[in-house]
């Protein structure tokens, strides 16, 4: 039989004293179905690669597809192009020189007259007939004069003066990529590729590096100061041999030029310029470079001229990756000779520490910042702390 307080203990409530608040509702743990789509889409994204044969890394790019760098032709030194112009009293077809015959002393006594020298290098001087003065000096054609008109019983001993009235003039028009496009006028024996550009106020900002001169199809002989003035006068003709003509025309009506090339070899003296002659300066028209995928600002930006620019560069300019994960980019560049574009894949943790990585790029390529496992992963699990975090805050 039961004692007395066991009784008491059996009859007394029994009192909840759990003081604890009750429990919030706590998330479900993942269910298979979504483990096992994270594992599928890993594998797929992780194990996904490219067999198609457009497809290179940065170290299998074939050298036909690998962009070059960039020359800036604000940078060349242009001088380099200078040609040695001859003596500035050096008479050229088409001067205009002013001749004075005086047969005394007496000022009263000479004979003042302009004449020009005409395509054939000879000038008509009054009196005296035909003289061949092209190639000469002034002071040749002094002599030169004197000679004939002594030889041909006009003179017994004239004083004769010939000075330069006005130089002959080439029109050459320059177009493309300069400051002040059109026509220029340069003095006849300084015409070259380097006083034209000056001329059409040098080159803009867009220029690039190539040029083309279109001369006119006739060859004008060149001044030649070793020309002999007694056999100019007693009427024998020089052979317009290649010396004798002016440099760089009349071989070859149109040459195309590099100015990279010029001006590292000096080849300055091969650009002289025809009466006639156009300039076209290369101008640089670049398609914009994309950038798309995991980036802050994905969009079409402007190529820069004359400058380099790198993957990196390129994510930078798009404001950086939106991922902290983003690691693969692709590098779609189109083919010259075929309608499939090219794929590079880049590795941008590579890049930054690999130069070869950090692909050089061209005009026209599009930057992709690829989804991967990792980036949706991370996204992934971004996602939950945030819904996690978000509802806490709620219920307190």
């Amino acid at each position: 039989m039961p004692s007395q307080n066991e009784s008491l203990r059996y009859q007394l409530p029994q009192w909840n004293c759990d003081m604890r608040p009750p429990q919030t509702p706590r998330m479900k743990p993942p269910q298979p179905t979504v483990v096992m789509f994270c594992v599928l889409l890993f594998g797929a994204l992780g194990y996904s690669g490219c067999s198609s044969p457009n497809h290179y890394s940065t170290r299998t790019l074939p050298p036909q597809l690998v962009a070059k760098k960039a020359e800036n032709a604000q940078t060349l030194d242009l001088s380099k192009l200078a040609t040695q112009y001859p003596s500035n009293e050096l008479i050229g077809t088409g001067d205009v020189v002013e001749v004075t015959i005086a047969a005394g002393l007496g000022a009263t006594e000479a004979v003042i007259f302009p004449t020009r020298v005409g395509e054939d290098g000879t000038a008509n001087i009054p009196v005296v007939g035909p003289v061949e003065l092209a190639g000469m000096e002034l002071s040749d054609a002094e002599g030169a004069i004197a000679s004939v008109a002594v030889s041909r019983g006009l003179y017994r001993q004239p004083h004769v003066t010939v000075t330069m009235k006005r130089r002959r003039l080439n029109r050459i028009t320059v177009l493309g990529a300069v400051n002040k496009p059109g026509v220029v006028e340069l003095p006849r024996d300084a015409s070259d590729l380097l006083a034209a550009i000056v001329a059409a106020g040098n080159l803009s900002p867009t220029a690039g590096t190539h040029v083309e001169i279109r001369n006119p199809d006739k060859v004008t002989p060149s001044p030649s100061r070793n020309s002999d003035p007694i056999a100019r006068v007693s009427g024998q003709t020089e052979t317009n041999t290649p010396d004798a003509m002016t440099a760089g025309v009349g071989a070859k009506k149109t040459i195309q030029i590099d100015l990279v090339s010029a001006v590292k070899e000096g080849r300055g003296t091969e650009y002289r310029l025809q009466d006639g002659a156009v300039i076209n300066v290369e101008r640089h028209d670049y398609q914009p470079l994309q950038v798309i995928g995991l980036v802050t600002k994905p969009g079409k930006f402007d190529f820069p001229v004359g400058k380099d620019i790198h993957v990196l560069d390129a994510i930078a300019l798009a404001g950086g990756v939106s991922s902290k994960a983003a690691n693969k980019i692709y590098v779609i560049r189109q083919r010259p000779s075929n309608s499939d574009p090219a794929v590079v894949t880049v590795s941008m943790q590579k890049a930054k520490s690999n130069g070869q990585e950090n692909l050089l790029l061209q005009p026209g390529d599009v930057v992709s910042v690829e989804q991967t496992a990792a980036t949706v992963m991370l996204d992934t699990i971004t996602q939950v702390i945030r819904f996690t975090i978000g509802g806490s805050a709620a219920i307190f």
